[in-house]
């Protein structure tokens, strides 16, 4: 049995001009797949921060839970 490569999957060449990102996801396809919008990203972000300071704050209670 043959195997075949996705095309976005396969390693792509880097450009002239390609920003850090680009050559990233050029080189490593995997990471190409968790792209977010920046909003997205921006929620995310948030809401982790939020997480991280409840912890700050009161350890305890987050801890209570595990």
């Amino acid at each position: 049995m043959r195997t075949t490569s996705e095309k976005d999957m396969q390693v792509r060449e880097i450009k002239e001009g390609y920003k850090f990102a680009d050559k990233l996801f050029a080189k490593y396809p995997l990471l190409g797949n968790a792209i977010l919008k920046e909003s997205t990203q921006d929620k995310i972000n948030e809401q982790a921060k939020k997480a991280l300071d409840i912890l700050v704050e009161n350890p305890s209670d987050v801890f209570e839970y595990c």
